[in-house]
């Protein structure tokens, strides 16, 4: 069997990037990952199962940051494909096209370049869920100390980074509907 030639290689190279169906299974690759973590978390942490203090209570998120930026990553991968999917393409001549997707991992930068319908608070949630996944998921610390200061939210409300249940269900929201546009 001969070697595989530089150009077979790139040509191949760029339909597996170009192909929404590799984004979208790279994400649910991901987001299986996730999920082994957070079941994982689950079990250490929690042995006798969550239960909730009062019947509407809605427990806390107990996942953990490295979930998140899971997350992260599968929606980046999502909206990939779905740029993908639209005609555009992302690798061309054996490389990734960088300037066609925003950078530094910015899910709403990539959320409103598909042109995917959104609300502030989801915009709010995929703004932190972004700076999770850029910083403190991976590092101890982010690039720059104002990236995880107390910020004003889209409520009008101060916090320092922070997730919750709320936000975990958006987020799950956001993955279901890019899933099911890939479907189409």
């Amino acid at each position: 069997m001969s070697p595989r030639t530089d150009e077979l290689e790139i040509k191949d190279f760029d339909e597996v990037g170009n192909d929404h169906r590799s984004w979208r299974n790279t994400a649910r690759s991901l987001l299986q990952a996730a999920n082994t973590l957070k079941e994982r978390n689950v079990a250490v942490n929690y042995p006798n199962g969550i239960r909730p203090k009062e019947p509407h209570h809605v427990p806390p998120y107990i996942g953990t940051w490295p979930e998140l930026m899971l997350d992260a990553f599968a929606i980046e991968c999502l909206l990939k494909g779905l740029w993908v999917k639209s005609g555009q393409k992302i690798a061309r001549d054996g490389k990734l096209i960088k300037q066609c997707f925003p950078a530094n991992h910015d899910l709403v930068a990539m959320l409103q370049k598909v042109g995917a319908p959104s609300q502030p608070r989801q915009l709010e949630t995929l703004r932190r869920l972004s700076v999770i996944a850029e910083a403190v998921a991976r590092y101890p610390i982010a690039s720059d100390w104002r990236k995880t200061s107390v910020q004003q939210s889209s409520n009008g409300t101060y916090s320092p980074l922070s997730w919750s249940s709320g936000d975990q269900a958006i987020t799950e929201s956001c993955i279901e509907w890019l899933l099911a546009q890939l479907q189409r």
